[in-house]
């Protein structure tokens, strides 16, 4: 008959507690996997009202965008801390800052403008939209 090894509960624990420790710390942070995370990454739409008419054609442009987050890791996530907006189509950002989520412009010439807006999460990591604004002559 095979002799059993008695293992002291000292012993256990030292085996026992290093990995109950790391796990115990995973689940305050919020960063165990969890089946079925979902993961809602940087992003913005654009609203422009109206989109189109005569001139001068004053314009409500209005960024609504929400920072990158994942259901998995709270620690995880961002928000927005600026707003880029290129407001004639050339690529050159005319108006940047936190507190540009929305305002009017006026367009003051004919033509046909691409008026985009980038956003800036926390992390650095950028995300865009783009709406077309048409100005007739009358």
């Amino acid at each position: 008959m095979k002799k059993q090894k008695k293992t002291s509960v000292a012993n256990r624990c030292r085996t026992y507690l290093p990995w109950v420790l790391f796990f115990s710390a995973l689940v305050v942070q919020g960063c165990l996997p969890i089946e079925n995370c979902q993961v809602f990454p940087l992003n913005v739409s654009i609203q422009a009202s109206p989109t189109e008419g005569p001139l001068p054609l004053e314009v409500h442009l209005a960024a609504d965008g929400e920072g990158y987050s994942c259901g998995c890791c709270s620690g995880d996530s961002t928000h927005i801390v600026a707003y880029r907006w290129d407001t004639d189509g050339d690529g050159v950002d005319d108006l940047e800052g936190a507190d540009l989520k929305e305002f009017d412009l006026t367009f003051d010439e004919p033509g046909e403008y691409v008026v985009r807006v980038t956003v800036v999460d926390s992390a650095d990591d950028t995300s865009w939209s783009q709406v077309t604004i048409r100005v007739d002559a009358d």
